[in-house]
């Protein structure tokens, strides 16, 4: 599959067909989830400053 996406021997011989049947003008592919390399969103704001005592 393209895109790095993993799937099953099984899974993409399915999509393969259904590709091959309905043509690829007419096929969408949408990827619902989470992006596994993403950090979340609290790793992303900036850490609070602290003076020393």
């Amino acid at each position: 599959m393209s895109q790095g996406i993993p799937a099953s021997p099984a899974n993409a011989r399915i999509l393969f067909k259904l590709v091959q049947t309905e043509g690829s003008a007419n096929t969408k592919i949408e990827v619902a989830g989470f992006d596994p390399m993403e950090r979340p969103s609290s790793a992303r704001t900036a850490p609070e400053s602290t003076t020393a005592a």
